[in-house]
């Protein structure tokens, strides 16, 4: 009797380990780089109003930004994303954060934005993390980048390190969008 629940015990940690690992996996992204990134519809925390990635950002380099409010690593690059914010609005690229986390509220995210001076778009990615399976991010920050004509163009990490000296992948990334040249990196492993 001892060993079968021994055994009935090792196949239920066994298939519950499984099953674990299962939920934790990202779902296959439905965006594909270099394609069309799709009409993924949201609310703006900041405004209340429906936001389309397709029309209300036709015509501009849009990039995106997996944040959480207890996310230490999202914190880290907080200078770095301020710092992107300020030199690329002006180059006509529109920076948004994305919301996904279902166990932060609205004001969490948007309070903690607003201390850190970061005034940018918040989509509500909650409710239904159509988003973050779109593109097939499972952690924050993770960075993407739809250009001008709504392709999808850049997936991933802003650098290889959050502080200190770093190679960055973004910005080359960006400065070949808005040149209309190649992405030299369009797919690195976002880590957070």
């Amino acid at each position: 009797m001892k060993r079968n629940y021994a055994v009935a015990l090792g196949g239920a940690l066994i298939l519950g380990a499984l099953g674990v690992a299962s939920l934790t996996q990202a779902k296959a992204p439905g965006a594909r780089l270099d394609k069309p990134f799709g009409d993924i519809k949201e609310r703006d925390i900041r405004t209340g109003k429906m936001v389309s990635l397709k029309s209300d950002y036709k015509g501009k380099v849009v990039v995106g930004i997996f944040m959480q409010n207890n996310c230490g690593t999202t914190w880290r690059y907080e200078a770095k994303i301020g710092k992107l914010i300020g030199d690329y609005k002006k180059k006509g690229v529109e920076v948004i954060a994305v919301h996904s986390s279902p166990y932060e509220t609205d004001a969490e995210i948007k309070g903690q934005m607003d201390s850190r001076n970061l005034p940018i778009p918040i989509l509500d990615d909650k409710p239904t993390q159509q988003l973050m399976q779109h593109v097939g991010a499972n952690c924050s920050p993770t960075f993407f980048v739809i250009d001008k004509v709504g392709n999808y163009r850049y997936f991933g990490a802003f650098d290889n390190r959050p502080s200190g000296e770093s190679e960055s992948y973004l910005r080359p990334a960006l400065d070949a969008i808005l040149a209309n040249k190649p992405v030299p990196k369009k797919s690195t492993r976002a880590f957070g």
